[in-house]
């Protein structure tokens, strides 16, 4: 349910600006919406997406948080001669 699906997605929102200190200008370029969008969406919540808005939104979020995923793993680059 969209609706409910957009809860989560507020809630992800949070935590990337919060916790990751993530601007919302940043998540707006990489979900490629106008910054107004994400913040009314964040910060008016009866508002809801508009379905291409919601598929972007959606679509950012599960890529940033593999990113994340994948930063949190990286063991840097000097750890030792694996490839080798």
């Amino acid at each position: 349910m969209k609706e409910i699906e957009q809860i989560m997605m507020r809630k992800d929102i949070e935590v990337l600006t919060g916790k990751y200190k993530i601007s919302l200008s940043g998540l707006a370029r990489d979900f490629e919406l106008p910054e107004r969008t994400i913040r009314e969406f964040i910060f008016a919540p009866q508002r809801n997406l508009n379905n291409e808005n919601f598929v972007k939104t959606k679509d950012g979020l599960k890529k940033i948080k593999q990113a994340i995923k994948d930063a949190e793993e990286y063991k840097g680059f000097d750890v030792g001669d694996e490839n080798e």
